[in-house]
């Protein structure tokens, strides 16, 4: 019964964990990546046009590595791992 207990409380502690860094790491990204569309619509040089879009698909990366890793987290937080 104890370690039942023990293991639920661990459980929570990831889920908690989880939810919580997916939201401090995914809001901050998804504000850059919203500038930067924004940024799109405005008179830009042909470089800046470059440097900017290096800028999107660059964040766009990095939130699809950063979803990659708290879904895996997640799935791992539903299964019975550890034992």
């Amino acid at each position: 019964e104890e370690r039942r207990i023990h293991a639920e409380s661990a459980n929570d502690a990831k889920s908690t964990f989880m939810a919580t860094m997916s939201h401090e790491i995914r809001t901050p990204l998804n504000g850059i990546i919203g500038i930067i569309d924004l940024m799109q619509n405005s008179t830009l040089s042909n470089q800046q046009a470059h440097y900017l879009r290096l800028m999107q698909q660059s964040s766009e990366n990095l939130l699809a590595i950063i979803n990659d890793i708290l879904d895996f987290g997640s799935s791992i937080n539903r299964s019975t791992w550890p034992p």
